[in-house]
C-alpha cells in the first residue's frame, strides 16, 4: 500500500511528511482536526478547525498498554520547529527509558511551589525581625513597648522565627 493514508479498522493512518513551511501553514480543515505526523521525529503536528496549531508528542511508557499524548508548550511555528523535534526525541527516549514525563513535571512543579513558599516565609521572617528590633517604636515620638510586651514578643520571636 502506497497511498497517502490507507485505513486500519476505523482509524486513518497518515504518512509521514517533512514538516516545512507549507505545512505547518496549511489551511485550517473545515470541521474537527487534521494531525500529521514528521518523518524526523516523534512529532506530530495538530490543525484544528479554529486555526490553533500545536505540536505533540504520542508516545508509550515502558510496561504501559496505553500511550500518552504530550503537548508542547508553544504554539506550533516555524521557528520552534528545531526545539519541538529535540523536545520530543527527548520526551521519547525518557518513555522507552520507563520515565514517565508527567511525574517529572508534578514534582518539579512541587519542588518549585515549595521554593516559593520558603522564600515567602523568609521574607516575612525579615520584616518580623525588623519590627521587633524597633521595639514597637515606628514613629518618631512613640513610646517603646512596656517592658512586659517587649518580653513576650521577644519571647515569641525566639520561638516561632527561630525555625
Amino acid at each position: 500500500m502506497n497511498n497517502a493514508t490507507s485505513t486500519v479498522g476505523t482509524r486513518a493512518r497518515s504518512k509521514r511528511v517533512r514538516f516545512t513551511p507549507a505545512i505547518l501553514e496549511a489551511k485550517t480543515p473545515q470541521n474537527g482536526r487534521v494531525e500529521r505526523r514528521d518523518d524526523l521525529s516523534p512529532l506530530w503536528l495538530r490543525v484544528t478547525a479554529s486555526g490553533d496549531r500545536s505540536f505533540a508528542v504520542r508516545v508509550r511508557i515502558k510496561g504501559q498498554p496505553q500511550p500518552i499524548r504530550l503537548t508542547y508548550p508553544e504554539r506550533a511555528h516555524i521557528s520552534n520547529l528545531g526545539a519541538a523535534r529535540e523536545w520530543a526525541i527527548k520526551l521519547d527516549g525518557a518513555c522507552r527509558a520507563g520515565r514517565d514525563p508527567r511525574e517529572e513535571k508534578r514534582t518539579q512543579e512541587v519542588a518549585e511551589a515549595d521554593e516559593r513558599q520558603r522564600r515567602e516565609d523568609s521574607e516575612f521572617e525579615k520584616v518580623a525581625r525588623a519590627f521587633l528590633a524597633t521595639n514597637g517604636v515606628t514613629k518618631k515620638n512613640s513610646r517603646p513597648w512596656r517592658p512586659v510586651t517587649a518580653a513576650r514578643a521577644s519571647t515569641v520571636a525566639s520561638s516561632a522565627l527561630c525555625c
